[in-house]
């Protein structure tokens, strides 16, 4: 009898060994800082539009809003995760913050998105 669990159930690489967890949420900052610029572009591709005349502003402003917070929070994060590494402060402060933050600005900023498109179609 084979004592080797089934090939499901093994890992084909130690990914914690290659990846350090600064790197990642460095990553995660950077990937959620680029969704909130590319939205907030979206946000104003929309006021732009000739859409805009049926809509209610302050969805619009709402959710530039969040997402502008959502970008600064992003962008803090970043630069802290960089002093850290650089050794020019010990102690986190906006990365444990920033991502139940980012969590929450990313979903209500998703449906106002959504919702935003959705009343301009």
């Amino acid at each position: 009898m084979s004592t080797q669990p089934p090939a499901e159930h093994k890992v084909p690489v130690d990914f914690r060994a290659k990846v350090s967890p600064e790197a990642l949420e460095y990553d995660f900052y950077k990937w959620t800082g680029m969704v909130s610029l590319v939205i907030l572009g979206g946000l104003l591709t929309i006021a732009a539009s000739p859409a805009v005349d049926h809509l209610p502003h302050w969805p619009l402003v709402a959710a530039s809003v969040l997402t502008a917070v959502g970008a600064t929070v992003s962008f803090a994060a970043q630069s802290e995760i960089i002093r850290l590494a650089t050794g020019d402060r010990t102690v986190r402060r906006w990365t444990g913050f920033g991502q139940r933050v980012l969590g929450a600005l990313f979903v209500v900023g998703m449906v106002l998105f959504v919702a935003i498109i959705w009343m301009a179609l």
